[in-house]
């Protein structure tokens, strides 16, 4: 099932994951004692089923137990989970804390979560870990999810993270994180917000693969277009729900088969090894109190720039920077909104927006969540999309902690605090710079065949209401090309024609064709071979299984110089994405060296080089030798004024 293991570290961690397997339990119909509630004899419920294994542990008594760790230097938190259906539910080695004697509660450094307390209560914490590892066939990795400001969910949260790399070093450690927000600010830590997020941020660039960013405020600002006085349950419960839309693909199936494994994500966004920060944006804002059929003001849903400027739940501006990589996914049972979307992702993609990088080619993906037609939130909306961005807009948050940062650290405030707890200032300086150096790669990021006619068994040719003209070799060639090049742009080599028809005037008009082009020497075709077409007619025995659909089907194989605009544009986008060395990091992990990459688009280019010669040689073998002497005297012939001789001579050494 390719299994992943959540852990919730700290009190916010805790309620994310809390609120996180309430909703995805939902989805799969697992009741709170974690039994399955739905009918095995529907073929939508039994869907439901196929990859629990992915999130839930069945055990022999047929219960659904969610692969969840529960994590806090503070008792408090973990004791209401185990006083919850997840109690019941749940092996007391889910719920890791220390004895309250050594309670964290309220701690705000992230010294005492990192150093000191922390590093005495790790191996207990790792032990239980380790058992939720041992009953997994495949594990695919980890998903954390915490706060990085707090001393434990930032603090000991990184530790965590720091001892799993080191132990699992080929599991995908995954990052939903919330990051300290201009709009909603806790004044009890507000003096030293900056100095834990920018240590932890510093850690989790080093250790994870992915990390989701988010900010309570943004979604408290779009929370309050469904509800009056939104409450931290409302912000909880709409975290939930946009975790188990990040993760749907790892639990349905998807319509294309994409993200549907933690590894599969992680290569799909990574375009650069230290750009693995992303945004999220969930439309609509939404809430169990009030369903989007009783607002006054529906959002339009289906927009993707609607949905990246208005839903964002990161607290960035897409304006502020330019898009990476954009992954789509939507949850619907409407087929129209469905068509609405992948359409403008067509768009998009011919229009190569100034919304996006310039330097990766295809960089919009947009998948369906086929999870058995039971959305359990369609009361809420017909249409939900989430949006994973990998942008450089999301700087700013880099930029505006820095900056934040830089304010208290100028004054040495609070430093004594975590000098106590063992630390020395020369962390807080590496911290510092490892930050501003992700913002600078931030910015930096910133900167052949033809087959006629075209038909199909659902629709014979005799039914179209524009007929192509059938036999016309000029027409097949520039109409009816299926390798993506226009003849225009070069000169035919060779061109073999093959012809499966009953019709024999149509095949003695594609043979008089022939004839004519043959005599012509057309400009479309090489000098240099004199006779470079040719001809033939398939005898299949006068049953042509295809007859009822074209009374003739013609196929040309083409030599063509044309072909090198195919390697032309690859080579042109290989250098957009190699200029930035991205994605190469996936090969050099697979024993690659730089330099293949090097070779190989140097072969590529001296084969582009090589078919721009063929096309520029001209014709000189009618300058024999025989023609410049004289048969009598042996003396060379008075034909400087012969105009052929004179084009020859302008023409170099060919």
């Amino acid at each position: 099932n390719n299994e992943i293991i959540t852990v919730g570290i700290g009190h916010c961690g805790i309620f994310m994951v809390n609120d996180f397997y309430q909703r995805i339990m939902d989805e799969h119909k697992i009741n709170r004692e974690g039994a399955f509630v739905g009918n095995l004899r529907s073929t939508n419920d039994t869907a439901l089923l196929n990859k629990t294994g992915t999130h839930f542990e069945c055990n022999k008594h047929n219960r659904y137990i969610p692969r969840a760790i529960f994590v806090d230097l503070d008792v408090e938190p973990v004791n209401k989970m185990r006083s919850s259906f997840f109690g019941s539910l749940m092996d007391t080695e889910h719920f890791v804390s220390p004895g309250s004697h050594h309670s964290l509660a309220g701690s705000l450094i992230w010294a005492q979560g990192h150093y000191t307390d922390g590093a005495e209560f790790i191996d207990d914490c790792l032990d239980n870990i380790r058992s939720s590892v041992e009953i997994c066939d495949h594990l695919q990795g980890f998903q954390f999810m915490h706060s990085v400001a707090g001393g434990v969910g930032g603090g000991f949260g990184s530790l965590l993270v720091m001892k799993l790399r080191e132990e699992y070093p080929d599991a995908i450690l995954s990052d939903f994180c919330t990051y300290p927000s201009p709009w909603f600010h806790d004044e009890r830590n507000s003096n030293i917000v900056a100095y834990n997020t920018v240590l932890s941020t510093h850690l989790m660039l080093e250790n994870t693969d992915m990390n989701f960013v988010m900010d309570n405020g943004a979604i408290l600002k779009g929370l309050r277009a469904c509800l009056d006085k939104p409450t931290m349950q409302d912000i909880n419960w709409f975290i939930g729900l946009a975790l188990s839309n990040v993760t749907a693909s790892f639990r349905f199936p998807t319509e294309p088969a994409v993200n549907c494994s933690l590894r599969k994500m992680h290569t799909a966004l990574t375009a650069l090894p230290r750009l693995n920060f992303f945004a999220l944006s969930v439309a609509p804002f939404m809430s169990p109190k009030r369903p989007l059929n009783q607002l006054s003001d529906t959002p339009q849903l289906g927009d993707i720039k609607t949905c990246m400027t208005e839903y964002d739940i990161t607290g960035i501006r897409p304006e502020d920077g330019k898009c990476i990589n954009l992954h789509i996914n939507c949850r619907t049972g409407d087929q129209s909104a469905l068509d609405n979307m992948n359409e403008q992702v067509s768009q998009m993609l011919q229009r190569n927006s100034d919304d996006f990088v310039a330097w990766i080619p295809s960089n919009i993906q947009s998948y369906h969540v086929e999870d058995g037609g039971n959305l359990c939130y369609a009361q809420f909306a017909p249409l939900i999309q989430t949006q994973i961005i990998s942008t450089t807009s999301i700087k700013t948050v880099f930029q505006r902690l820095c900056a934040a940062f830089a304010k208290v650290y100028r004054r040495k405030a609070y430093l004594h605090w975590y000098k106590g707890e063992g630390m020395d200032e020369m962390e807080f300086q590496e911290a510092d710079k490892n930050v501003r150096d992700l913002i600078a790669d931030i910015n930096y990021a910133k900167t052949l065949w033809t087959v006629a006619p075209f038909m199909s068994p659902k629709r014979p040719l005799n039914q179209l209401s524009d007929t192509p003209q059938l036999g016309d070799i000029k027409t097949c060639m520039t109409e009816y090309d299926i390798t993506g090049i226009r003849p225009e742009d070069g000169k035919c080599i060779n061109l073999h024609i093959n012809c499966r028809t009953g019709d024999q005037s149509a095949l003695d008009n594609m043979n008089e064709q022939v004839s004519q082009m043959l005599q012509r020497n057309s400009d479309d075709f090489v000098a240099w071979i004199p006779s470079n077409i040719q001809s033939y007619h398939v005898e299949d025995g006068g049953n042509l299984c295809y007859a009822r659909f074209a009374p003739l089907i013609q196929t040309q194989i083409i030599s063509t110089t044309s072909i090198k605009t195919v390697f032309q544009r690859l080579c042109a986008a290989f250098a957009k994405v190699y200029r930035r060395k991205a994605y190469l990091h996936w090969y050099k992990g697979e024993g690659m060296d730089e330099m293949e990459f090097q070779e190989a688009d140097k072969n590529v280019r001296d084969l582009i080089a090589e078919y721009q010669l063929c096309q520029d040689v001209v014709d000189d073998s009618a300058d024999s030798q025989d023609d410049k002497l004289d048969k009598n005297g042996g003396q060379e012939m008075e034909i400087e004024n012969d105009p052929e001789f004179e084009a020859d001579e302008e023409d170099g050494d060919f």
